[in-house]
């Protein structure tokens, strides 16, 4: 009994969840502009969408600089993940703990710190601006993510993985099973957190003229 009542809440929450998102959808092939009943279907938005150069261009710099950062984070991140798990320096916890106030403070303070960081440095704006501020706030997701695999991994693998025969060949044998999943985790929530900060950034960044 108990499992069927969860089973339709679970239900009932999923279609609350869903159900405005199924709504837009439809609502993209009616005629009306305000939504009006009945429902006509047209295409008549996805014509004036392909006719409209400037919505085109923004979408296209969106899709550019999201593929940019995705290589630059991943890598970058993977990387101090990794030295962050193996190797102990001075100041490395302080560094771990500098990696969180970009993911809790407001999208707004983070645009307006961008806007004069850049213009204080001489940065300017553009894409590259928008680019550098995209790695900047991917790259805490990626290296949290990614460290917490490597903590499960623990050195003693690689240890055991090189004393197989072949340290080179062995280790990426080994290791492969474990370490081939991990970025796929941070490129997820890049995609995610890219978009809830992309409106600060290319405000902040570009003044809205590239994007808009």
């Amino acid at each position: 009994m108990i499992g069927r009542v969860a089973k339709i809440y679970l239900g009932a929450v999923l279609v609350f969840l869903y159900l405005p998102i199924v709504v837009m959808i439809a609502m993209a092939f009616n005629r009306s502009a305000l939504y009006e009943m009945p429902f006509t279907f047209d295409l008549v938005w996805f014509k004036a969408l392909a006719q409209n150069e400037r919505l085109l261009q923004a979408s296209w710099n969106s899709v550019w600089i999201a593929c940019i950062n995705t290589v630059i984070a991943t890598t970058l991140g993977t990387l101090v993940a990794y030295a962050f798990a193996r190797y102990e320096f001075r100041a490395k916890r302080l560094l771990q703990i500098l990696l969180f106030p970009p993911i809790t403070i407001p999208w707004l303070i983070i645009g307006t710190s961008m806007l004069i960081f850049f213009f204080w440095t001489g940065i300017g704006r553009g894409l590259h601006a928008i680019l550098l501020g995209h790695v900047a706030l991917s790259l805490p997701y990626v290296i949290v993510v990614v460290g917490a695999r490597f903590a499960n991994f623990g050195p003693e693998l690689e240890e055991a993985a090189a004393s197989l025969g072949n340290p080179l060949n062995r280790r990426q044998l080994n290791q492969a099973p474990e370490a081939q999943p991990m970025p796929a985790d941070p490129i997820a929530l890049e995609g995610i957190e890219g978009r809830k900060y992309q409106t600060a950034v290319e405000l902040w960044t570009t003044g809205g003229e590239l994007f808009s």
